[in-house]
């Protein structure tokens, strides 16, 4: 069950405690106390103490005020998509974002089919929220995925509080899944403040070349053999059914597709094939050039799917190599790729290959 976030609920328990302290003080010095020293007590350390309540009382009442109206003044803008001026303004305070700390999580410009801006007195942005929300007729066990950022001089005022509460309302009965860098203390402190669980975690590995290894080698290469086809396209000509970095910033940015990247698709079949099992293995991979060296490219390694019949059999390590040594030879000097943590078998296989974990992303489940 959601529960609806305030940000002002501490301040005003705070201020309600403060104020019954206060009057229970109040009770205990208007008794009629019969001993002199007794009285004296009281009114030298209660009365002091009681100045000092009341007076914290009234801050902490104010502070309430303020707060409230800060969030009435604020504009909550929902759209199901961004404005040229929109995603400007997202960029700006994705900027600043940076500054601030490097952020590794993009925002879903492309994926989101709902946004939320928040929008301060002066027409600031003050925080967003990408939310990528489920097709309809999807199971409620379906999470609706959510992506925020807020301004770093504006936080602690609430608005991730105010954007977690619309999506609540957006979201129905879907749970919210955020995807977090575990390096970033404010967000992690959130996520414990909202009492959200953390459902899975992602490796991001990377691989550089290394002049004196010129091939990867497998023995499964030799037990396992197979024939693997190659499509090349530029991005946005392929219709890809798998998203490489929904949350992941992996080589590409929220403008238009760049012609001079190349979407990789490999098919894998046995040798001879086998109809039950074809192709054995799929996967894909983002090639991007680097800027100032030509013929060299760093690539993303995704997608990459072993059939159910094959598993276990080595098909996958062999697969995995052959990618490697065909990316090479089209000039790839780096690899990236991502991977669950609990995907044990893929683990494996990438670290046999060199591969090295680079960054962390965490799930929590809202």
């Amino acid at each position: 069950m959601k529960i609806s976030i305030n940000s002002v609920n501490f301040l005003e328990f705070f201020a309600s405690f403060l104020y019954d302290t206060g009057k229970l003080f109040r009770f205990v010095k208007s008794r009629h106390f019969r001993s002199k020293k007794r009285e004296v007590f009281i009114r030298k350390y209660v009365y002091l103490y009681e100045r000092l309540i009341f007076s914290a009382a009234f801050v902490a009442g104010t502070l309430c005020i303020a707060r409230k109206k800060g969030l009435e003044f604020m504009n909550l803008i929902q759209t199901n998509s961004l404005s040229a001026r929109q995603a400007e303004q997202i960029l700006a305070l994705l900027n600043e974002c940076q500054k601030t700390q490097p952020i590794h999580i993009s925002f879903p410009f492309e994926d989101g089919n709902c946004f939320l801006l928040l929008l301060d007195e002066s027409e600031t942005l003050a925080a967003i929220m990408g939310m990528i929300l489920p097709p309809d007729g999807s199971s409620d066990e379906e999470p609706v995925e959510c992506i925020a950022f807020t301004r770093p001089s504006l936080r602690r005022r609430g608005y991730f509080a105010a954007l977690l509460e619309k999506a609540c309302d957006i979201s129905g009965e879907h749970d919210i899944l955020f995807p977090v860098d575990p390096e970033s203390a404010d967000t992690a402190a959130t996520m414990k403040a909202i009492h959200a669980d953390r459902v899975d975690q992602e490796y991001q590995m990377k691989w550089d070349f290394d002049p004196a290894a010129e091939r990867f080698d497998s023995p499964m290469v030799e037990k396992r053999p197979l024939t693997f086809t190659c499509t090349s396209a530029p991005e946005g000509d392929v219709n890809e059914s798998v998203d490489p970095d929904s949350c992941w910033d992996c080589f590409h940015s929220a403008d238009d597709p760049d012609p001079a990247v190349t979407i990789l698709t490999y098919e894998f079949l046995e040798t001879p094939p086998d109809p039950m099992c074809s192709p054995a293995a799929v996967c894909m991979a983002r090639m991007q050039p680097v800027p100032d060296i030509p013929g060299t490219f760093h690539a993303c390694f995704y997608g990459f799917r072993v059939h159910d019949l094959c598993r276990g059999l080595g098909i996958g390590e062999a697969a995995f190599c052959l990618v490697l040594n065909d990316l090479i030879a089209r000039g790839c000097t780096r690899i990236v790729l991502h991977v669950s943590s609990d995907n044990y078998p893929a683990l494996s296989i990438y670290k046999k290959a060199g591969f090295r974990i680079t960054e962390t992303l965490s799930y929590f489940m809202y």
